[in-house]
């Protein structure tokens, strides 16, 4: 190991670090500094421990006292705290954060390790840390607490503004129910020592990487396409070599020969020029399967023979080191268009590899057109070792009915096992468009399970198949997978899972669902568990559902985090998002009711241990929401309705920080829906529950009024309620809230009920309007609401705003609504 790099590598961070050449002195600056480490109990070849904390006394120098992390970093392990291997070396690369990054949002750096090994066409122990050979990246940002904790940034940052939507609604019914709104939903398991759940109005998600330029491995017996070729199969090597084919494949058996002077000799990799065509022949059933000792290389087209229907694609899997597809080029195992017939089926693809996949071309396994269209197959590729990078079209979708059913579309897996994963490609299984019915599309996954994350800046598309005739059915969206164990998951492409439209008689197709889920207790290679990282989105996301005689369910959309082991501040952040869209459909016909809409939810689920005791578990980060968020209930015969909002911070244990807090400043849009039909009630208002453990404090203007009701004898719907808590902090609103019931205006008619609204915290103070009327009707008039403003703290409660929750008109006329502020009633 070469000990004068380290210092040189870390120094490259500009912070003030002892050693290197910075005047910056502030006081909130962190410092990280490297001593060497023999070999020992920590690491059993020597190694580093780096060492990090806040420069307290301003003094450039990271003091004894001020050190809150110590990291050894062993020769020969990729994994900060994990023990060595004979072998390469560990490497260290830190980039400066500029003031207002994502992930340090006051500047700091980003610190990026990993083996020496020439992963990916590096060059094995060179002392350079190339893209292919990164398996970890950790940030250590300026002001960072020394408690150790880690908080990312609160406040949004002023550019670029955001212009995604997130769109969960459900659709619009012609003749039945609406369908419902999907869920939004932030998840943390456990504190992470300051992350958040976040969704900003501004700010984007940098996905962007560098696609890598690996070496090719020929080995000793190369088959190099310099021409279109199509393999043969035979039934033993020696049929092979009688049948004079200079290269061919034996039934059964994975291995592909060359005849060399009469003997058949395994290839050891294949080398296909830009332009040329290679065929495999089916050798497995239906499939063919190709095993190289060395690489593939692709610069022109990759097939398989076709089926005994002449129509479907047969199958392909490859078991090989490395594969390496040049722009332009294809893997193309499409099923074949059937005027009169239904079309062809895609045959799928496996892909297995133990290096790298560096690919830029096209990946097809699409269903062939026809009087019923062919699916698509399943594209599947892993990694077990190496990397994987991808900016090549992905696309299994389904074929063209012209008769019948659209095909569905195939499904499409990207894993990589021990290092992060890299799209850039646009990935496509949607369903095929049908006459009767739409097929439904494919999904697909991106999946990580050791060391490394998740990237993403590809638009991903997963919708249903439409349909045209007069009555037919809706293809239903496929759901979207991230599953990572270690690392980042970030995203900014756009993400469509929408479930297609039906007509007449026949229902929209639901919207698929988002799912981004990121653990931390899976081991890794060495042992040790791996420290997950952040969930980070931007780019448009839609999984509504479709209209019909009954409207599809819109899909949800799901942040998960579990941090428990390996706390270091891990976020659910979506950022750069304008607007939550999560209505509920409309409803038709007779007594059918519009679509609830949906929930946004933010949540921190478990307690963070009490000071003084293991901080494994927290404490836990904010609640933020910037966004606007709409989400109103369907109208219809009977109204659906409104939605929920509920942000949970810490509910329980002693940890009082800065951190934990509950913060909204997008408007909210709750409103139930109207109801037409006699008999009917106009749907219940929306519902918020906003409970934070330092503070909670809204600024977005509230609406979760009730909707309205038109029939005869039909009732207003009912406010809800409204709840703002802090279990050791105050509590604060300065934006409008309006929790009036809904009117009913036929004859006949109840007005509804209002709801309710409390304020309790150590310190309450209200600056805005607070409406919550009772319905008017011709009959009976509703209730005005209920108000409670508490201050546990000596401090009184202060409420500068007006407030109304007068009884609606009606005879007889509804009560008006009680007032309590610091259990004093106060009502006019």
């Amino acid at each position: 190991m070469r000990r004068e790099g380290w210092l040189v590598w870390v120094c490259a961070l500009g912070m003030g670090i002892a050693g290197c050449d910075s005047g910056n002195k502030t006081s909130n600056t962190n410092l990280i500094v490297t001593r060497v480490q023999a070999a020992g109990a920590k690491c059993a070849t020597e190694g580093v421990v780096v060492e990090t904390g806040a420069d307290a006394n301003g003094n450039g120098v990271l003091d004894d006292a001020e050190v809150t992390q110590s990291t050894p970093i062993c020769s020969g392990s990729s994994t900060p705290g994990t023990p060595g291997r004979a072998g390469h070396d560990t490497l260290v690369n830190t980039t400066t954060l500029a003031v207002g990054d994502l992930n340090c949002a006051g500047g700091g750096a980003k610190i990026e390790i990993g083996l020496d090994d020439g992963n990916a066409g590096g060059i094995a122990d060179d002392k350079i840390l190339q893209a292919g050979e990164v398996s970890s990246t950790k940030y250590v940002c300026n002001g960072q607490s020394a408690d150790p904790f880690y908080p990312g940034a609160t406040v949004q940052p002023t550019t670029p503004p955001g212009t995604n939507k997130i769109d969960t609604s459900g659709g619009n019914s012609s003749n039945g129910g609406g369908g419902l709104g999907g869920y939004v939903y932030l998840y943390t398991e456990y504190g992470t020592l300051g992350g958040h759940n976040k969704i900003f109005s501004t700010g984007v998600v940098d996905a962007s990487f560098t696609l890598p330029n690996p070496s090719f491995s020929a080995g000793a017996t190369p088959f190099v396409v310099a021409a279109n070729t199509v393999l043969h199969t035979y039934a033993d090597q020696a049929a092979g070599i009688t049948s004079t084919d200079a290269f061919f494949q034996v039934n059964g058996n994975g291995t592909l020969y060359k005849n060399v002077t009469g003997v058949a000799t395994a290839v050891t990799s294949i080398d296909i020029g830009a332009g040329y065509t290679l065929t495999f022949a089916r050798n497995s059933g239906n499939d063919a399967i190709v095993n190289l000792d060395r690489d593939l290389r692709n610069a022109g087209t990759i097939k398989v023979e076709l089926l005994a229907d002449a129509k479907s694609s047969g199958g392909l899997t490859l078991n090989i080191t490395s594969y390496i597809g040049k722009e332009g080029s294809s893997i193309a195992l499409d099923g074949l268009a059937a005027a009169g017939a239904t079309g062809g089926n895609a045959g799928a693809l496996s892909l297995s590899f133990e290096g790298s996949f560096v690919n830029q071309g096209a990946l097809h396994a699409v269903g062939g057109d026809g009087d019923a269209g062919g699916a698509g197959a399943e594209i599947n590729i892993a990694s077990n070792t190496g990397g994987l990078w991808n900016t090549g079209a992905i696309d299994t979708h389904g074929g063209t009915g012209a008769v019948t059913t659209g095909g569905s579309g195939g499904y499409v897996s990207l894993y990589s096992g021990y290092r992060t994963l890299y799209n850039a490609g646009a990935i496509t299984s949607s369903g095929g468009g049908g006459v009767t019915s739409g097929g439904g599309a494919g999904g697909g996954q991106f999946g990580n399970n050791n060391v490394g994350g998740i990237v993403n800046a590809g638009v991903l598309t997963h919708t249903g198949g439409t349909c045209s005739a007069t009555n037919c059915v809706g293809g239903t969206g496929g759901d979207l997978d991230w599953d990572a164990y270690g690392g980042d998951a970030l995203n900014s492409g756009a993400i469509d899972t929408r479930g297609a439209d039906g007509k007449g008689t026949g229902n929209g197709g639901n919207g698929g669902n988002v799912y981004a889920q990121i653990y931390d207790y899976n081991s890794n290679y060495a042992g040790e568990d791996q420290a997950a990282g952040s969930i980070r989105f931007s780019g448009n996301i839609t999984t509504k559902g479709g209209n019909g005689a009954n409207g599809g369910s819109g899909g949800y959309v799901y942040g998960y985090l579990y941090a428990r082991s390996a706390p270091q501040g891990q976020e659910v952040a979506f950022v750069g998002y304008s607007d939550l869209i999560l209505n509920g459909g409309s409803a038709a016909g007779a007594l059918n009711t519009g679509g609830d809409a949906g929930y946004v939810y933010f949540q921190h689920s478990s307690y963070a241990d009490i000071a003084g005791n293991s901080r494994q578990h927290g404490p836990a980060g904010a609640e933020i929401n910037y966004a606007a968020v709409t989400a109103r209930g369907g109208d219809g015969p009977q109204g659906g309705r409104g939605g929920y909002v509920q942000m949970y911070n810490q509910t329980s244990g002693n940890f009082d920080n800065p951190y934990e807090f509950t913060t909204n400043y997008g408007a909210l849009d709750l409103r139930g829906g109207a109801s037409t039909a006699d008999a009917a009630s106009g749907g219940d208002g929306g519902y918020l529950e906003m409970y934070g453990n330092a503070r909670a404090a809204n600024s977005g203007v509230i609406t979760a009024t009730a909707g309205n009701a038109a029939g005869a004898n039909a009732s207003g719907g009912s406010g809800n309620s409204t709840y703002l808590y802090a279990y050791h902090g105050p509590v604060s609103n300065t934006a409008a809230i309006n929790i009036s019931a809904g009117t009913a205006l036929g004859a006949g008619g109840n007005g509804g009920s209002a709801g309710y609204l409390y304020m309790y915290g150590n310190g309450v103070s209200n600056t805005a309007a607070l409406t919550a009327n009772g319905g008017n009707a011709t009959a009976a008039g509703g209730d005005g609401g209920y108000f409670e403003l508490f201050s546990s703290s000596s401090t009184a409660t202060s409420n500068t705003g007006a407030m109304s929750l007068s009884g609606g008109t009606g005879t007889p006329a509804g009560t008006a609504g009680t007032i309590l502020i610091d259990g004093t009633n106060v009502s006019p």
